[in-house]
């Protein structure tokens, strides 16, 4: 469920940094690491990336 959620919060918003998820969520920013490592484990339909200066984001693979 909160994966989920974390996805949608990267659908809604381009990019969302660690410090913001975490709070979003009530976890802890180490949550939020483990939790978008597992994500990019388990998609093949997309991944999350994270840019140094402006945080994560959503990169929706092309399924052509």
């Amino acid at each position: 469920m909160r994966k989920r959620e974390l996805v949608k919060i990267l659908e809604k918003e381009n990019f969302v940094s660690l410090e913001q998820l975490a709070r979003k969520l009530t976890v802890s920013t180490r949550t939020i690491r483990e939790d978008i490592k597992s994500i990019n484990q388990e998609s093949s339909s997309f991944n999350i990336n994270r840019s140094k200066t402006r945080g994560y984001y959503l990169v929706i693979e092309d399924m052509e």
